[in-house]
C-alpha cells in the first residue's frame, strides 16, 4: 500500500483569507501551528505500525523545509503553498501520473493517527473509498463526504483518476476563489449530491460509472474531543482526526497508547 500526505507551510496570506472565512475564531495559531513535524511524523509512524510493509510520500511544495523522517519520501511540486486546499488536489493528480495501478493509494491528510491495519478494505470491490459524516447538530450532514481521506483501489485506478479530474473541473467552475479552504470537500459533495450520499449510506455510492465506498466516519475519521492534554483511549477506532487546536493532542495520544 502507499500512504501519501499532502503538507506545505502555509503564511500570512492564507492565515488572513481564512480569518474571512471564519472571523470568530480565535485561535488561528492552534488551527495552524508554525511546525507541523512531529504531527506528521506521528501520523506516518501510526500508518507504519499498522500496515509494516507500507510505502510512505510526503508530498508538498518546493520550498517548505521537511524533516528528513526514516522511511518516508519526499515528493515536491511546483504548488502555491498559500491555496493549500486546490494545490493538494494538484498534487494528488500530478502523483497520480507517475503512479501505477499495483497496489491501493491512499492520500489523507497529516493530523491522523492510524489505529488499526485497513488492508482488508481493499479486499472488497469498490473504485474509491471516502469519508462519510451522517449528523450534523441533530441533523443530516448538509456536506456528508470529507474530504481528508482517499482510498484508490487498484483495480479502480482509472475511474478514480477521471473522478478527480471532474472535481477538479467542479472545483475551478464554482469555488474558485475558495483555493485556501474548503472548496475541495464543497466540490465532492457537489457533484456526488448530499442527499443522494445519504441514501446510498452504507452502501456504495455509484457515480458516472465509478463505484464510491462510504466509509463511516465514526469508524474511519473519528474526531477527538480533547478537553485538556489527555484523551480517553479509543480502541475501537480505525483512525483518529486530531482536528483544529486538537493537534495538540497527538503527541500524548500517540505515547500513551500507541508507541
Amino acid at each position: 500500500m502507499i500512504f501519501a500526505i499532502y503538507y506545505t507551510l502555509i503564511g500570512k496570506t492564507f492565515l488572513k483569507k481564512f480569518g474571512k472565512f471564519f472571523p470568530d475564531l480565535k485561535d488561528l495559531d492552534r488551527r495552524f501551528p508554525f511546525n507541523v513535524d512531529n504531527e506528521i511524523s506521528f501520523c506516518f509512524q501510526s500508518i507504519k505500525r499498522c500496515h509494516p510493509r507500507s510505502k510512505l510520500i510526503l508530498l508538498t511544495d518546493l520550498n517548505t523545509p521537511v524533516e528528513i523522517m526514516e522511511g518516508v519520501e519526499v515528493i515536491r511540486y511546483d504548488v502555491d503553498p498559500e491555496q493549500p486546499a486546490y494545490m493538494r488536489l494538484i498534487a494528488q493528480q500530478q502523483f497520480l501520473k507517475t503512479a501505477t495501478a499495483s497496489e491501493p493509494i491512499v492520500f489523507c491528510d497529516y493530523d491522523l493517527l492510524f489505529q488499526e491495519s485497513i488492508e482488508l478494505l481493499f479486499k472488497e470491490n469498490f473504485d474509491l473509498a471516502l469519508i462519510y459524516r451522517k449528523s450534523f447538530e441533530g441533523g443530516l450532514h448538509p456536506a456528508p463526504i470529507n474530504g481528508g481521506f482517499i482510498g484508490i483501489h487498484p483495480e479502480g485506478f482509472t475511474k478514480a483518476i477521471n473522478f478527480l479530474e471532474t472535481v477538479h473541473s467542479c472545483y475551478l467552475e464554482n469555488y474558485s476563489e475558495y483555493k485556501e479552504w474548503g472548496g475541495f470537500q464543497s466540490s465532492l459533495n457537489k457533484l456526488l449530491v448530499p442527499k443522494k450520499v445519504h441514501n446510498a449510506f452504507p452502501n456504495h455510492l455509484i457515480y458516472e460509472g465509478a463505484e464510491i465506498a462510504l466509509l463511516p466516519s465514526s469508524e474511519y475519521n473519528y474526531a477527538i474531543e480533547a478537553q485538556g492534554e489527555w484523551v480517553d483511549f479509543k480502541p475501537d477506532k480505525k483512525i483518529l482526526h486530531f482536528k483544529g487546536p486538537r493537534k495538540e493532542v497527538m503527541a500524548n495520544y500517540w505515547n500513551d497508547y500507541l508507541a
